[in-house]
């Protein structure tokens, strides 16, 4: 039964600094820069790449967003928050290479070097897109 558990709620941990995120969980890694590619489909918006990888080819319908950079702003009708999500819930199933039943317990540390991202409220809204990116429990060490 605990075995069961573990695997519906693993633990990871993210390492948030203003260049990259580093994922750790079940003994793999991965660091991903906090940028998110968008493209606007039809009336739709897909997430095309993560992290600082070019685009090609580019449309006009394609935006780069820095999730940490207050003045780099994603397509209506998604927000900052909304790109953060998909950028964490990324991450996520990749450092834990699986995308169903994944519940994590997930730790967030280092908010304070991403201090002013997002007007003081850094804790609240990682700790908000963790949860809405899948996370059963989050915890701000």
């Amino acid at each position: 039964m605990l075995r069961l558990v573990r695997w519906l709620h693993p633990d990871v941990d993210i390492r948030v600094d203003p260049h990259q995120f580093r994922f750790a969980a079940e003994g793999r890694d991965q660091a991903l820069s906090p940028i998110l590619h968008l493209r606007r489909v039809g009336t739709r918006l897909r997430v095309c790449a993560v992290g600082d990888v070019a685009l090609l080819p580019r449309t006009s319908e394609d935006v780069r967003i820095e999730l940490l950079n207050p003045a780099s702003l994603p397509l209506t009708p998604w927000t900052r928050e909304d790109a953060l999500t998909a950028f964490l819930r990324y991450g996520i199933t990749v450092v834990l290479a699986r995308q169903i039943f994944v519940w994590p317990v997930v730790s967030l540390r280092g908010l304070a070097s991403v201090a002013g991202a997002f007007s003081g409220r850094e804790n609240e809204v990682l700790a908000k897109a963790c949860r809405l990116a899948g996370a059963h429990e989050v915890l701000v060490c």
